[in-house]
């Protein structure tokens, strides 16, 4: 399940859903978005647009806004049996991005892996921070993805800009702490 929590930036989220519905869409794979009680008047349609459309996007709204912890935690608890995938509403994914974070995570030690973004801090490449794109976003990932090394370093947290998280950890875990407030 690809969880989006939603909070306003209705063109960022534009652009999210539709590199989604473009790279993602397989019957094995749900979506749910999850509206964070936004103010914008156009988000709500931009995502009932978006379920109508495709059988396999389902779209929750929080009556009140709750922030990302807790807006995650009610997206681990509903993909019941499922491996999450967190993505931020304004990450655009590219062509074969799922498959890459599931071949990241097919060795059973690993319980859970985040993607690299030109703007991710720690998982940016190729450089930490941001960095502009040499060709447009698909290119650089196949340039990537043809160039890679394919190992995949440990580090001591991940970035839930797009992140993995396979379903023993959810259950082991129960979620965020809801101790660490609305953030991160």
């Amino acid at each position: 399940t690809v969880v989006v929590p939603v909070y306003d930036a209705v063109e960022h989220v534009r652009e999210c859903l539709t590199s989604l519905v473009e790279h993602t869409m397989h019957p094995d794979v749900q979506v749910l978005l999850i509206d964070d009680a936004s103010p914008d008047p156009a988000i709500w349609p931009l995502l009932e647009s978006f379920r109508s459309e495709y059988e396999n996007i389902e779209v929750l709204r929080n009556d009140e806004n709750l922030g990302f912890l807790r807006t995650m935690n009610r997206g681990f608890d509903h993909a019941v049996g499922r491996d999450v995938v967190m993505l931020n509403s304004d990450t655009i994914v590219t062509s074969r991005w799922l498959l890459g974070l599931c071949a990241a995570a097919s060795d059973p030690t690993i319980g859970s892996v985040t993607a690299l973004s030109n703007n991710a801090w720690a998982f940016s490449a190729p450089k930490i921070g941001f960095n502009e794109l040499p060709a447009p976003a698909d290119e650089t990932a196949r340039a990537i993805r043809q160039n890679a090394e394919r190992r995949y370093p440990q580090t001591p947290s991940g970035h839930g800009f797009c992140m993995l998280v396979k379903r023993a950890v959810l259950d082991d875990v129960r979620g965020f702490d809801e101790l660490y407030g609305r953030g991160y």
